[in-house]
């Protein structure tokens, strides 16, 4: 059940890059996912952010933050400065829960950071294109299966 969660991780991960808004609420990749457990959302999302070869830098009841060290050579160029020439990948995965306590809406934003971990972080923020919101429409059968409550 938990690789079926990560696939929105997966898909988040390989599909945010700068692009126009899509043309959901929030401007991001999103999903409402229906009568699914929480507890088996997040611990897919955990395992695809991982799988996809990031650290988790922190998570709350409604948040997850992982991030990695950029392979985009632009970014780097771009966003690196004198103090840090790291150009950090953060991918934000918030988890809303619905007002009927069965739903869960699930929000992923991105952002190169420049000076990751320092007091003096800048973050770019990365919009991903209208291909990534259809492959998490499509990812969404799939999750709502393997993570129905019963």
């Amino acid at each position: 059940m938990l690789k079926y969660a990560g696939i929105i991780a997966a898909l988040a991960v390989a599909g945010c890059a700068t692009a126009p808004p899509i043309g959901t609420p929030s401007g991001n990749p999103e999903l409402t996912l229906r009568n699914v457990r929480a507890d088996c959302v997040k611990a897919g999302l955990v395992n695809g952010l991982i799988n996809s070869g990031l650290s988790i830098e922190s998570s709350s009841e409604y948040l997850i933050v992982a991030g990695k060290p950029t392979s985009n050579t632009m970014a780097s160029l771009l966003f690196g400065t004198g103090m840090n020439t790291t150009v950090e990948e953060r991918y934000t995965a918030t988890i809303v829960p619905q007002v009927n306590g069965n739903d869960l809406r699930l929000i992923m934003t991105a952002a190169y950071v420049s000076n990751p971990g320092t007091a003096f972080e800048k973050l770019q923020p990365m919009k991903a294109g209208g291909g990534i919101q259809q492959q998490f429409m499509a990812a969404k059968p799939v999750i709502e299966r393997g993570c129905a409550k019963t």
